[in-house]
């Protein structure tokens, strides 16, 4: 997998922002994908509005965004998050599936749409292929 990322973007590490307002969901996402060679990343958020300021200074290559978070969710940021950072890949990463909000988030811009139980290495290569594609 490494190998992948980086034949993908040689030389280059994927900036990402971890968003949600689980402390122990941003530290597994920052422990586990912190760790993959060719992954940094660079800030965390609790809630959507912080995550568009986030994106507004940074414009990472993506953002790993819960749907499902206090003061302005993950499907409400989306569209900021677009408009704040055209390049910014959008990830929405949700504990339960719902179709209809995950058509919703797609509808308003969100690259993607996964499950937090998604393996570390399926989401790493997700996120990979992701930002590769533009």
């Amino acid at each position: 997998m490494s190998n992948m990322l980086a034949e993908a973007r040689i030389g280059e590490t994927l900036e990402i922002i971890v968003v949600d307002d689980e402390p122990d969901i941003r530290f597994m996402l920052r422990m586990t994908l912190g760790r993959e060679p060719g992954i940094e990343i660079v800030r965390e958020a609790t809630n959507g509005e912080q995550a568009v300021k986030l994106v507004r200074e940074k414009c990472p290559d993506a953002i790993l965004l819960d749907i499902g978070m206090p003061v302005m969710d993950g499907i409400e940021a989306t569209p900021y998050i677009r408009s704040a950072c055209a390049k910014t890949k959008i990830v929405i990463l949700t504990a339960y599936i719902n179709e209809e909000l995950l058509q919703r988030a797609l509808n308003l811009g969100a690259d993607l749409c996964l499950s937090k139980m998604t393996p570390t290495k399926e989401l790493t290569q997700a996120v990979a292929r992701l930002c590769n594609a533009a």
